[in-house]
């Protein structure tokens, strides 16, 4: 499937059921335009890897609340909370994807031998990817191999705590939505 688009100097709008609309051009060129174009936003170069749209590497913020303006995925290494008791080696590792203000991260900490939550309303970890915007705390979740726990996200912070305990295992892993 192919659309049919203008090069114009009025103005144009392409609808979601794929139809292309425009006044009419003062000047212009008619092209060929693949159903698989990437769109670039916000000055970000299209992708020629694919279909999409491209949001550039750092967020150029709008100032209207209903326009998406950043997406972006990355890594993120967890540090050690005081809640964790780690025998052997400590490891970890994070992924997120921010859509917006909404960021979800996934994340993993280790003991070469074992790691526990010890005690409730402690620091889990730190070194959330993005700080909190303001609203006090979010909702999550740890597990292992046997148990599930629940977690908090503190958001003027980049930190987690947990709520309750967790026996020893040798990974433990986690999730949360917050907002930026």
């Amino acid at each position: 499937m192919t659309l049919r688009s203008a090069i114009i100097t009025g103005t144009a709008n392409i609808n979601i059921n794929g139809t292309v609309g425009a006044t009419t051009p003062s000047t212009g060129a008619f092209t060929t335009v693949a159903a698989n174009t990437t769109v670039g936003v916000g000055g970000a170069t299209p992708s020629a890897s694919g279909a999409g749209i491209s949001f550039p590497a750092t967020q150029s913020a709008s100032t209207d609340a209903n326009t998406l303006d950043d997406y972006e995925e990355g890594t993120w290494t967890p540090s050690q909370g005081a809640g964790l008791t780690v025998v052997g080696t400590f490891s970890s590792a994070g992924t997120y994807t921010k859509i917006g203000r909404s960021v979800t991260i996934y994340g993993r900490v280790s003991g070469s031998t074992t790691v526990a939550v010890t005690a409730s309303n402690t620091v889990f970890c730190a070194g959330l990817p993005f700080s909190g915007g303001g609203d006090n705390v979010y909702p999550g979740v740890a597990q292992n191999n046997s148990t599930t726990a629940g977690m908090f996200t503190q958001l003027t912070t980049t930190t987690i705590y947990a709520v309750g305990t967790m026996p020893a295992t040798t990974n433990i892993y986690f999730s949360t939505t917050y907002f930026v």
